[in-house]
């Protein structure tokens, strides 16, 4: 959209101490503390309304809406940051009645889809963009947050259980051996359910890992 002085702006700020990210708007850049950045520069109004990140980060207080204004003709020439707040108050989100608790307060948590995809829940940032865990105790099972597993098998072969391929698809899971004993670390498919074609996958040496991905039905190495 080009810039123009009868173009509708929809200015937000970051109030936080950190570099901020509106994952579901990827096309908005990263505002770092302080920034200010106009998001109709980027998406339309009706796209930018629908941004349920965008919405969560603004009624948590970690970004404010700073101005939106438009030329005379429209219907709406300014929007004021109490109506903002009025409008966060009653917006209802699909899914959200699902989750225990507020979408508000929620600090360093990302939200995501749950398991079963019937609304949202809570992960923490952290875990959610990293996903990486070290392992030592047999067996482990693989959560949610696993997308990195480093295992120590130095204390004996240990196993890896893998969640199930439909729980999964799409996901990519990388399994490294970080210990220099001749213990085995066995990654081992949920039930019948195989990798590359086998029940389990072993890595015997260290400092070698395994990058599985599942298509919703079994596991890949890729």
């Amino acid at each position: 959209m080009a810039q123009g002085s009868g173009r509708e702006k929809w200015i937000v700020e970051n109030r936080t101490s950190k570099v901020l990210a509106i994952s579901d708007l990827p096309l908005v850049p990263t505002l770092n503390p302080g920034q200010r950045i106009d998001i109709l520069r980027f998406y339309s109004y009706n796209d930018a309304e629908k941004s349920q990140v965008l919405h969560s980060m603004l009624s948590s207080g970690w970004l404010r809406i700073v101005k939106s204004r438009s030329n005379s003709n429209a219907k709406v020439e300014r929007i004021e940051e109490s109506d903002i707040d009025t409008l966060l108050s009653n917006l209802t989100l699909q899914g959200l009645s699902d989750i225990t608790g507020s979408i508000v307060g929620n600090a360093n948590k990302v939200l995501h889809v749950n398991d079963t995809e019937t609304g949202f829940e809570y992960k923490d940032v952290t875990a959610y963009l990293a996903g990486f865990t070290s392992a030592s105790s047999t067996p482990y099972t693989i959560t949610d947050g696993d997308n990195v597993l480093l295992v120590d098998a130095s204390s004996g072969n240990t196993t890896v259980n893998l969640p199930t391929a439909a729980s999964a698809e799409n996901r990519i899971i990388r399994i490294k051996k970080t210990d220099s004993t001749k213990n085995l670390v066995t990654i081992d498919a949920d039930g019948s359910e195989t990798i590359d074609g086998e029940l389990t996958v072993q890595i015997t040496s260290q400092y070698t890992s395994v990058t599985i991905i599942s298509d919703g039905t079994s596991w890949y190495i890729i």
